[in-house]
């Protein structure tokens, strides 16, 4: 083990340079096209793409492989790159003990899937970063998805404490890790070789829908408590069940009219975020992606199809609206997401997440303290009045576990327009379109003044075919 990859000479090799310049240089990632590498090219780990090539050398050395796979737009990979992966002394031993692989689940969804199923299996859940320990021979033998930095964050164990606890067992103890990557990996073939039928039994979709219903949260939809994912799929299933079962339609109904009140959906530039961190569908984790567009379109659509409801086809038409405005390629085609995570201004040096949409009351007073209804009253006021702005922010400091929503205001439709007429003294009508007046000054504002989320350019086929069926 004295040639690995955290030894000198093949430091130099692989880097070409000796050890006191490593903190100013790109590590392999540096030349792969992947958006979500590039980001990982200047950290002080190791990193090296999937290939034959980094697969070969963890056989060689005989060191266990730690594979990180996320996406350009994901929030916790950038809170997990910022703890971590760009923490030296952590860097120290994941170079010294692993062969580190970093990968774009994006651009190689087989690989990610296939030890997405790894991370369920052991741990019951999933997402990412997505975090897997191998052996050389590709036998997955411990995963997870984020971990903080040491131990006394958010209740997990750190991922300093767990790089030591892994690598002093593949040391002392290396073919126990290797039978129980056996292990796992036969126990997941066998999974996957269960019969599969050509017709779904009328029994199995009686079992689905029941098991939707026992999920669904009735006071402000969805099927989980928190977090809460739009979960389209879902969705359609109920829409098509209900042709024999009214129920199932009030749950879809439910779901995507308070999906569409909560600050998961932007208020000024329209589109959803990928998911809540709360059950009201408030605080979301603001990245916007494709395929989130695609099929909560196709939701709103069929819903409307059923129902006649001219409200689910408007709001499809908002989301088209962002989407055509926002994701679409100059030519044809769409691109893959927008970040999290930016930079609150222009002199700023820090990025934050949901920085790009989230408010001070300050704020919304500056820009719209000078424009006044027809009785007098500020036009700020109805704003912070409609979407639940608060002078000391909104958000629960228990969905902020970094501060970075601080005082801040995440806008939701707190109170519909026939409430905001009787309580401003104005119609109805004079709200509405003083609503839009605002929403378009503040959208202005926001767009001149507060960088852009990063957009991840990637072209995918299959994500542009789901945004595309759902817009024909």
């Amino acid at each position: 083990m004295s040639q690995g990859i955290g030894s000198l000479p093949l430091l130099r090799r692989f880097f070409g340079t000796s050890r006191t310049k490593l903190d100013t240089m790109t590590n392999q990632l540096k030349n792969e096209l992947s958006p979500y590498l590039l980001q990982h090219q200047h950290n002080p780990v190791h990193w090296q793409p999937w290939n034959s090539e980094t697969l070969e050398l963890a056989r060689t050395t005989g060191k266990p492989i730690f594979l990180s796979s996320g996406y350009s737009t994901c929030h916790w990979c950038h809170v997990m790159e910022r703890e971590s992966f760009e923490n030296q002394s952590i860097a120290d031993i994941m170079n010294e003990k692993f062969i580190n692989i970093k990968l774009d689940r994006e651009e190689r969804p087989n690989i990610d899937g296939m030890y997405m199923y790894v991370v369920q299996a052991i741990t019951g859940g999933g997402g990412w970063p997505m975090s897997v320990w191998m052996t050389p021979d590709l036998h997955p033998f411990y995963a997870g998805t984020y971990f903080p930095p040491e131990d006394r964050y958010y209740g997990r164990p750190g991922f300093r404490a767990i790089l030591l606890t892994i690598a002093e067992h593949w040391e002392e103890n290396q073919s126990r890790c290797i039978e129980s990557g056996i292990k796992i990996v036969e126990t997941l073939k066998k999974s996957a070789n269960l019969s599969v039928g050509t017709t779904l039994p009328t029994e199995s979709i009686q079992k689905c829908r029941n098991q939707l219903g026992r999920s669904y949260e009735p006071s402000f939809g969805g099927f989980s408590e928190q977090p809460k994912f739009p979960q389209p799929v879902n969705l359609q299933f109920l829409i098509h069940y209900s042709r024999k079962d009214r129920e199932s339609f009030n749950m879809v109904d439910r779901t995507l009219t308070m999906m569409r009140k909560g600050g998961i959906f932007d208020h000024l530039g329209q589109g959803f975020s990928r998911y809540s961190t709360d059950k009201k569908w408030h605080v979301p984790h603001f990245e916007k992606m494709l395929y989130d567009q695609g099929q909560i379109v196709s939701a709103y659509l069929n819903a409307y199809l059923v129902s006649k409801n001219q409200k689910f086809a408007s709001i499809a038409h908002e989301v088209l609206e962002y989407v055509s405005r926002d994701m679409s390629i100059e030519g044809g085609g769409f691109y893959s997401a927008e970040d999290a995570d930016s930079l609150p201004t222009k002199t700023s040096t820090e990025k934050k997440e949901g920085a790009f949409y989230v408010w001070e009351k300050s704020e919304i007073h500056s820009i719209l303290g000078n424009l006044k209804l027809s009785n007098g009253k500020g036009l700020d006021d109805l704003v912070c009045a409609r979407f639940g702005v608060k002078e000391n922010g909104n958000v629960d400091p228990f969905q902020d576990p970094h501060d970075e929503l601080k005082m801040k205001n995440v806008f939701f439709l707190d109170k519909g327009t026939d409430v905001l007429a009787t309580e401003f003294d104005i119609p109805e009508t004079e709200v509405v379109s003083e609503l839009e007046k605002a929403r378009e000054k503040l959208f202005d504002w926001r767009n001149i003044n507060r960088p852009r989320p990063h957009l991840d350019n990637k072209f995918i086929a299959s994500w542009n075919g789901l945004m595309n069926s759902s817009s024909i």
